[in-house]
Parts: structure tokens; C-alpha cells; sequence
């Protein structure tokens, strides 16, 4: 027999958790019996998830690659180190925990992971008491080590095998001449060698569409969720984002877009997509305890792809190795309607176009367009002017000569936007808004014109010193559900006429048809548009909406390289861009009209002047339709156009 010496070895507190096979438990069920938040918070002690929480930690435990995009403050970061946590006292695996800087990952170990090793009793218990087992560079526990890692050091990065890896603020990684996210999956071929299934967590305030955190979010595949909320009035469950969040007037009826003004009255609330009833602050909690999370498209993150059945089941999801959750700051119940609206005008009205970029960013998580030909609304901001389209103080530019409209017709109304052009073609947007006018609700047409002028004439469009300026020429897109109504609105309309877009690639930019319609070339008249946005004689009001700078650059050039390596261009067209096709309407109806020549005339331009004072003088005569496009031609060429 032999005879074995019966030695004690020391064991530490954590030594026999880490060699028991743990029963399966869920991340969110282990963060909140389990995780402490330490001094490192704004509050200390025991954690409990908000429901809407509950899905993104778990996600971890069923696809192997999860990335939170989302505002500053808003628990991306708090989120994520619970998670490792889990990964601490559920998994035997090697970790890297990557930052964007080497002085962040100073200032992360001081302020979180050491706090984190030190005070969360679930988690001490892995560690020796030893001091060199706790460093800025490496933290080695009982049964792990953990590396803390810089993005902009390769050799940080490439040197240590993890079964988990946590990036934090990825769309902050440096550019280098290495590929950090490469390097963070070469470092995990040793894991998947020995058959341990890897993860990869990634979370980040977004920052352009060229950033770090765009490419790995949009990757072919990828699941992109967003957080869905039930209306209160009708249950229909949909996106909350600032494009739905309605102004509430002023005491005189003016949507006056002053941020002070719209935080002291609480003046803002969101319209329900499908009911269109108005849903205010004071429903929020109870909607963010029904919280689904739903995918969306990649190309804008605005229109669900799954099926959300009315008892809050998500339907026909698909499989994916990679899912991101993505939210904005409306998650946080305690930031209101209100308070988003004022933060959206002042970033507008800021003389730093930085601000808007940083608001879109930090406030809606989203990222700001830079590819290609496509604008940033930072930039159209650089446009405005000190003029306003609305309320007390609004008025037509004085370098005004000639106001041209141009409509796109939708099922729920008209988009319009009435832009002045003065000496050497130079522009001014005076006015852009929506009329709402359903089909459901107008079915006469009669009703249909008399809700369109009375909305298109609301208020005069005058100069400062009271001298009002008629609209000269008008376009009005024929195409949707809606041809009686456009057809009534022509044949009652002295200077309005309809705009179809032609399909012919050889027809002229713009052509009058035997029918009266113009076809014009839309892609190629957007072009023309494009052009000018880019010019120092394009202008905005100071009060322009976001919808209107959301829309005017969702059509644009794209950038690709094709199966050959060629670069070549394609033109994009995004939903909504409405406005935009009424910016093109009016680049048809500048060259209809020849203002290309006439404005370069100081002659020219004040006989137009003069002639355009003289016809609104006279009272309107309606007339036939079939007379009206042939004779109002008539009329201009004998005023010398």
C-alpha cells in the first residue's frame, strides 16, 4: 500500500465557488441578487433592473456578440460592468476589458474596477488580498485573470486570450494602422480552439457613420433592436423619438420654438404614430413597464421589421450571432417632452454646429451622416439665417424678388415649402410646413382646396416693412391616391400646376405635356438641389424644423466600390424626403420660368418686380381648367418673361 502524506492546502474563500459547477442563472436574476453598486456611482448599494434592462443583460447568455448604443448617463457603462460581474462568478474565462485611451483605463481602474473587486462581497471573494494581484495593467484572480487594456496599444490588445471581452466607448477607439476589433477576434482563437464558446460585448455613445461602433452595428446579419412602447390611448406599440415630439402653441397660437418658453410651460407632448392622440409625460412610467424590444431596419432605425402582436408578443425574429440594443434618452422617464423639444431648438439655434451634432449623439444616440455627398443637418444649421418662417417676427428677406411654391401630396396632406429667389438666383426658404388634410376626413375636393389655402395663406408673407409678396408659380406633385384633389386644386388655382416625375431617362429636366402636367427629371433636378446647398447663396430660417432638415438630405449620391474595385456613384433616395422633393419641385419651376437669366438682370429684376405688384392688384379670375396653363403662359410671356 501506499502511503499518501495528508497535506492541507490553503484554500481561499473563492477557491471552492470557483471549482463548483454552478445551476444555470439568468444575468439579470444574478445583478440583482448579486451586483453592488459601488462608490464609484452617483448611488451605492443594492441594484434592481428596470424591466427594460432585463432583456439586454441577458442577451449575453444567447448571442455572442451584444453592442449598447445609447446616450451618455443613461447606464450603458453600469450595464456592462454587472455583466462582467456575472462573467466573474459564473464563468472560468480569461477577460479583456478594452478603453479608448491608456489615461482612461487609469482613471476606470481607480474610479470602478478596483472599487467593483473590492466592495462587491460576490466578487472579493476571487481575490487573493494581495495588492500585486490588483494592478492597472492586470488584475489576477483566483480562477481568471483580467487584462485592462488601451485600443490605441496593438500590444495590449494582442497579447492575452479571453473568453469574454468588454470594449467600453467604441465609437472613441483611435484610428490606427491596425484594426482593433480584428485584433479583439484573433485574440479569442485560442478560446474556440479548446471549445469554449466566446463573447463580446461593446458599448458606446455613437458619434458618425464612420466610426468604429457604426461598422460593427450594421454588419450583414446583426439583429437591431430598439425599445417599442405601447400607446396608452389605442396599445399600438411604436418608437419614441423627437420626430413625433409635437410643439404645443404659445397663448397667441404661434409655435414660437423658444426652448425657455417650452420647459417653463411643459409645452411639448408625442403623437401616437397610429392614433395620432397626444401622449404626455404623465403616461411614461407606466408605458416603460411594457417596453418591448423589436427590430428595426439597418438603413434608418425607424421602421419595424418584426410583427408585435397586441398582447406584447414579438413575432418571426430572426437568428443572429450579433445583437444591438439601441436607445435614446427617452428611456429615462424623468427627461420629459419638453425638456428633449428645448434641448433640440437651442442646439439648432447655437452658432456652434457642433452643438446639434453633440445632441444627436448624446441625447437621441444616433449617428450623425457623413458618407458621401450626404449633409449633416450641423451643416445645413450653418445656412440659417436671422429671418423667421413663423410668429411675430417672422418676414420675407428683403433680397426677396419672386416667391415660387412647390407641394408633394401625401394620403394625410401636403408637404410645402415656399422659397423666395432674388438678384443672381440667390435663395431664401420662407416658409416649409405640413397640411394635414386626410383623405378619411376630405373627401370633397372643394374641402380639400379650401383646407390647403386657408393653411397656405395662415399668415402673409411679407417684408419687413409690411410690403406683402404674392406667390407667382406654384408645382404641385399629381402622384399618390389623390389626382381629383391635386386636378380640383390646378383648375382653381391661377398659378399652381401639376408636377408629375417622368420615367423617361432621355426627356428633358422639366417639359410641359398636351395635358397641362409638367414632367420633370426628379433625380436629376435633386442633383441641381444638391448643388445649391452646397453654394453661399442657399439660405434657411433660423426657425427651420428638423423635419425639414431630416428629409432634405435623405436623397443624395453614395459611394461604392463594385466586384472589380471600380468607385462608382448611386443615387439614394431615404423615406421620408418630402421636403426635399418640394426643393426639387422648385428647381424645375426655376427653370420652367427661366429665372436662371432673368435674375442675373438688375433690369429684369425690377420689371418683374413691377409686374408681380401690378397682378396682385387685380382680382383673381378663375378659369376653366383646360384654359388655365395655356393662358397664364400667355400672360407671362406678355409681361416679358
Amino acid at each position: 500500500m501506499y502511503s499518501f502524506p495528508k497535506n492541507k492546502y490553503p484554500f481561499e474563500s473563492g477557491s471552492y465557488g470557483s471549482l463548483k459547477i454552478k445551476d444555470f442563472i439568468l444575468v439579470s436574476d444574478w445583478i440583482n441578487q448579486h451586483f453592488r453598486l459601488t462608490t464609484a456611482y452617483a448611488v451605492q448599494g443594492k441594484l434592481t433592473l428596470f424591466p427594460w434592462q432585463i432583456e439586454p443583460v441577458n442577451a449575453i447568455q444567447k448571442y455572442n456578440k451584444v453592442i449598447f448604443i445609447a446616450p451618455v448617463q443613461t447606464g450603458k457603462s453600469m450595464l456592462s460592468e454587472a455583466i462582467v460581474g456575472y462573467v466573474i462568478d459564473n464563468e472560468t474565462c480569461n477577460i479583456m476589458m478594452i478603453y479608448a485611451k491608456k489615461e482612461t483605463v487609469m482613471d476606470v481602474f481607480d474610479e470602478r474596477l478596483e472599487p467593483m473587486i473590492r466592495q462587491v462581497p460576490v466578487i472579493r471573494k476571487y481575490w487573493s488580498g494581495y495588492d500585486d494581484d490588483l494592478t492597472k495593467r492586470r488584475i489576477r484572480l483566483i480562477h481568471l485573470i483580467i487584462r485592462v487594456a488601451s485600443a490605441g496599444l496593438k500590444t495590449e490588445i494582442a497579447t492575452h486570450n479571453a473568453g469574454f471581452v468588454y470594449g467600453s466607448e467604441l465609437a472613441k477607439w483611435p484610428k490606427k494602422g491596425f484594426s482593433q476589433t480584428m485584433a479583439v477576434e484573433g485574440r479569442k482563437q485560442a478560446s474556440r480552439m479548446l471549445g469554449k464558446k466566446t463573447k463580446t460585448l461593446y458599448e458606446t455613445s455613437p458619434e458618425h457613420d464612420q466610426d468604429m461602433s457604426y461598422v460593427e452595428a450594421h454588419k450583414p446579419g446583426n439583429l437591431f433592436l430598439k425599445p417599442h412602447y405601447p400607446c396608452p390611448h389605442c396599445g399600438h406599440y411604436q418608437l419614441i423619438n423627437d420626430r413625433q415630439t409635437k410643439e404645443i402653441p404659445n397663448k397667441n397660437g404661434v409655435k414660437d420654438h423658444n426652448p425657455e418658453r417650452i420647459r417653463r410651460e411643459k409645452a411639448a407632448y408625442f403623437e401616437c404614430s397610429n392614433c395620432k392622440k397626444e401622449i404626455f409625460d404623465s403616461n411614461r412610467l407606466k408605458m416603460s413597464f411594457k417596453i418591448l424590444w423589436a427590430a428595426v431596419d439597418l438603413d434608418t432605425h425607424t421602421k419595424t421589421i418584426e410583427t408585435i402582436t397586441p398582447d406584447g408578443k414579438i413575432l418571426n425574429r430572426k437568428k443572429a450571432s450579433t445583437v444591438v440594443f439601441n436607445w435614446n434618452r427617452y428611456i429615462d422617464t424623468t427627461w420629459s417632452f419638453s425638456e428633449c423639444l428645448a434641448s433640440y431648438f437651442e442646439a439648432l439655434n447655437s452658432p456652434n454646429p457642433e452643438n446639434l451634432k453633440t445632441y444627436r449623439n448624446e441625447d437621441m444616440a444616433e449617428w450623425v451622416k457623413l458618407r458621401a455627398k450626404r449633409f449633416e443637418d450641423s451643416f445645413l444649421r450653418s445656412k440659417c439665417e436671422k429671418y423667421k418662417q413663423f410668429g411675430s417676427d417672422a418676414y420675407v428677406p428683403d433680397g426677396v424678388s419672386v416667391l415660387l411654391l412647390a407641394v408633394d401630396t401625401q394620403d394625410n396632406g401636403f408637404f410645402y415649402t415656399v422659397r423666395g429667389y432674388g438678384r443672381n438666383l440667390e435663395s431664401w426658404l420662407v416658409r416649409a410646413d405640413f397640411i394635414h388634410c386626410d383623405m378619411k376626413e376630405f373627401s370633397n375636393p372643394a374641402d380639400v382646396l379650401e383646407r390647403f389655402n386657408g393653411e397656405l395663406y395662415r399668415y402673409p408673407y411679407q417684408k419687413k416693412n409690411g410690403q406683402e409678396i404674392p406667390i407667382l408659380y406654384g408645382f404641385i406633385d399629381r402622384g399618390g391616391h389623390r389626382s381629383k384633389d391635386v386636378d380640383y386644386i390646378v383648375s382653381h388655382s391661377q398659378n399652381i400646376s401639376a408636377y408629375i416625375g417622368s420615367t423617361n431617362k432621355n426627356a428633358p429636366l422639366i417639359e410641359q405635356k398636351a395635358s397641362g402636367h409638367y414632367f420633370g427629371m426628379t433625380e436629376r433636378l435633386s442633383r441641381i438641389v444638391q448643388k445649391n446647398m452646397e453654394s453661399n447663396i442657399w439660405h434657411l430660417p433660423k426657425d427651420i424644423g428638423k423635419d425639414y432638415l431630416e428629409q432634405v438630405i435623405n436623397q443624395y449620391d453614395e459611394e461604392f466600390t463594385d466586384s472589380r474595385g471600380n468607385k462608382k456613384k448611386k443615387w439614394q433616395c431615404k423615406d421620408p424626403d418630402h421636403f426635399r422633393d418640394t426643393e426639387n419641385y422648385l428647381a424645375g419651376l426655376v427653370i420652367m420660368l427661366e429665372l436662371q437669366s432673368q435674375l442675373f438682370d438688375d433690369m429684369n429684376v425690377q420689371a418683374i418686380e413691377k409686374n408681380i405688384q401690378a397682378q396682385e392688384k387685380e382680382p383673381p379670375e378663375e378659369k376653366p381648367e383646360e384654359n388655365i396653363i395655356s393662358d397664364f403662359e400667355n400672360e407671362m410671356k406678355g409681361m416679358g418673361w
